[in-house]
């Protein structure tokens, strides 16, 4: 596709009427998806969506590239992507999260990106106007995934943290993974209050979390922790990990779940070489002692190569 996606156009036409199919038409969840696969097709391999395709020989090489219309109004094709908020069908609305990040990504140094923005951001707390609080977790955990300057917006930020003690399982997870992600925006805009706003608050409920055992949750709550331990020196977080670190492993050594002792692993080992005073932590090296003899040879020979784990032998 690479080869030929200079020489090819979308019908945005096409795009937009497939996309604006009333949920109640037969077959419109299965045209709605297929139109959000070609325009992210479209947008990941930058070819253009023109309401007249045959145009494309007619524009310059540098213009043949995926580009929403700027004016007064919004482009009619995006106002047709954002319009599927309002859908009840919950699946069709996280496709359309995930296309809306990438489209906010692809256009981020283009004119008219604020204005852009801001129509997304209203569009996806609709939901929670709406109390749909799983539909809007959802979307801004699939809509960051591409654009995470979403996440610098304060509303969105104060609501998304306020679930943390409400939610369980894939839903908490899901508001772990995106303040994994926005722990990386707070530490490039140097905005410490943020994550000790994130890490206090995850500090007043960690018994919760911790008693929440959906694999799902506990993998995103160990992810987060390895992102959070590496501001090391600020207070909260160095709270937060004193508060947890001990109740991981009887949670983790014997978990089923391969992928989620990998991580929980990966946090011990990072701990042990950050932080001079989990070296010595009874927690973190009889978790990893006990990974040595894990189950999985893969969890098994990557601690192995780990100079600090064969040093507490």
């Amino acid at each position: 596709m690479r080869k030929w996606r200079h020489l090819i156009a979308v019908n945005k036409l096409v795009l937009a009427k497939m996309v604006s199919i009333p949920d109640s038409e037969t077959d419109s969840h299965l045209w709605k998806m297929n139109a959000i696969e070609v325009l992210a097709l479209a947008v990941c391999y930058g070819i253009p969506v023109l309401a007249k395709p045959e145009e494309i020989e007619f524009l310059p090489p540098a213009e043949r590239k995926f580009k929403l219309q700027v004016g007064e109004r919004l482009d009619p094709l995006m106002l047709a992507l954002l319009k599927m908020y309002e859908s009840k069908k919950k699946q069709l609305i996280y496709a359309a999260s995930e296309l809306v990040g990438m489209i906010l990504s692809s256009q981020a140094q283009e004119p008219g990106f604020a204005e852009l923005l801001k129509h997304c951001k209203a569009a996806i707390f609709a939901n929670e106007v709406r109390e749909r609080h799983d539909v809007f977790v959802y979307s801004i955990e699939r809509a960051s995934r591409e654009c995470s300057q979403l996440l610098s917006d304060r509303q969105i930020f104060m609501k998304t943290i306020s679930f943390i003690n409400i939610l369980t399982g894939s839903m908490r997870a899901a508001v772990f993974k995106t303040y994994e992600r926005y722990v990386q925006v707070a530490r490039q805009g140097n905005n410490l209050a943020a994550i000790d706003e994130i890490a206090m608050s995850l500090l007043a409920v960690s018994k919760e979390i911790l008693a929440d055992i959906n694999d799902e949750n506990q993998q995103a709550f160990t992810s987060l922790l390895i992102s959070l331990q590496e501001l090391k020196g600020v207070d909260s977080v160095e709270k937060l990990l004193a508060a947890v670190v001990p109740a991981l492993k009887p949670l983790f050594v014997e978990n089923k779940n391969e992928y989620s002792r990998g991580r929980f692993y990966d946090l011990m080992v990072n701990l042990y070489d950050r932080y001079e005073e989990y070296r010595s932590h009874p927690a973190v090296q009889g978790s990893l002692v006990h990974g040595l003899s894990d189950s999985s040879k893969t969890i098994r020979d990557k601690l192995s190569r780990c100079e600090h784990v064969s040093q507490i032998m």
